[in-house]
């Protein structure tokens, strides 16, 4: 049954379970209906967030973790892959004896930065979480290839897209442990449980990551004074460098709090109202039969941690409800009732958010947002106290 006839239909048979053929001019009744669901709101959650990052990415490519316990991406940068003709910065002596090495008597750069740099599509990610943190992300560079890879350094500089280089930030790293990450090996998914072994970490990037925004890499390959060259290395100088993100769909509130937002179409068709009525005063409707109603969506496991629910919809109309254990509740009180019978509430067109208090790193408490590999929603509790009024003297005579 498609998701936008789900609450009507459900609201009807809770009418007909609440009575049986009406003999009585006035019939209440209490009825509970539990519909069981096996929808997977993991992937839903993760393709809203990702596609902040999935597309449009130029020279980068995004794989799916197949064994993590999260929801986890990696975003694999190869950023050079060629011979630094090192032969062209560092003369030599004729036929140098076997073993010759010399230390290189300045900063050398080897590769400088292009004009064109590897851009990162984050910006996108905010359109669902707003002032949440990457928790376990985590940011690497592999340096592989022959020998020369062990001394060689790697500078980025890493900013918002579109703004001045001069104003992005710096930093070398060493790349001396001479380890690729194993990207060929992977094919279109990664089996790891963790990142790619080696490596050495780039902080920038990790943090620049927590600000959801579009990203510009830059980079330069250099050799620092006084590392030792041999001689048996100019014979082969080439070199591979890459760059790996790990990327667990992990985060924590920010300060002042965050905010996930479901999809407009969570329930049904955007724009449409939830108990399918085309004006707001519309005889025998639903909202007029049923004096208060709770919805209960029960799931799996709770990944949000600290969380509150929020439904708005049109004419300011908010209704607040907590998360308890595995079950997020939608109330909907006598006096909201009340209201989305009026004109000033029509459509009622919910609008579901998570709100989360802001985390706290020395307690560990807090807004916390994972989401964990299983995760389900269950079943759809729909309880509901009608009334119904049969009022035969509103019949036409003859």
């Amino acid at each position: 049954m498609k998701k936008p006839y789900i609450i009507p239909f459900a609201l009807i048979i809770l009418v007909i379970f609440a009575c049986t053929i009406p003999t009585s001019f006035e019939i209440h009744g209490s009825p509970k209906i539990r519909l069981s669901a096996n929808y997977n709101l993991s992937e839903m959650f993760a393709e809203m967030i990702t596609g902040g990052f999935t597309s449009g990415i130029e020279g980068s490519e995004i794989l799916p973790c197949t064994n993590t316990d999260i929801q986890t991406y990696i975003i694999y940068m190869d950023l050079f892959k060629g011979d630094l003709n090192i032969s062209y910065f560092f003369p030599i002596p004729l036929n140098p004896p076997s073993g010759y090495s010399f230390p290189v008597p300045e900063d050398t750069v080897l590769i400088p930065y292009s004009d064109s740099p590897v851009t990162l599509p984050l910006a996108g990610i905010g359109e669902y979480i707003g002032n949440f943190e990457f928790s376990a992300v985590k940011s690497k560079v592999y340096a592989s290839g022959s020998d020369i890879s062990t001394i060689v350094s790697l500078e980025l500089k890493i900013g918002i897209s579109g703004e001045e280089i001069e104003e992005i930030e710096e930093e070398k790293i060493n790349t001396n442990n001479n380890s690729p990450s194993g990207r060929e090996n992977w094919g279109s998914e990664y089996t790891g449980r963790t990142e790619p072994a080696g490596g050495e970490e780039i902080k920038s990037l990790t943090t620049q990551l927590n600000r959801q925004e579009n990203l510009d890499v830059y980079f330069s390959i250099f050799i620092e004074k006084d590392k030792m060259l041999e001689s048996d290395w100019f014979d082969d100088s080439s070199i591979m460098i890459e760059i790996v993100l790990w990327v667990p769909l992990e985060f924590v509130a920010g300060e002042g709090g965050a905010v996930l937002m479901f999809p407009d179409n969570f329930w049904g068709e955007a724009g449409s109202d939830l108990f399918g009525r085309e004006i707001a005063e519309e005889n025998n409707s639903l909202t007029q039969i049923i004096k208060n109603m709770n919805l209960i969506i029960e799931m799996n496991r709770n990944p949000f941690e600290g969380a509150t629910l929020v439904v708005s919809s049109t004419g300011n109309l908010e209704i607040v409800n907590g998360i308890s254990g595995n079950s997020m509740n939608f109330m909907i009180t006598e006096e909201n009732m009340e209201k989305l019978n009026s004109v000033d509430y029509f459509p009622f067109v919910p609008k579901f958010t998570l709100n989360f208090a802001q985390y706290n790193r020395s307690t560990d408490t807090g807004g916390k947002l994972s989401f964990p590999r299983d995760f389900r929603l269950t079943t759809i509790c729909l309880e509901a106290e009608i009334i119904y009024i049969y009022d035969t003297t509103t019949e036409d005579e003859t």
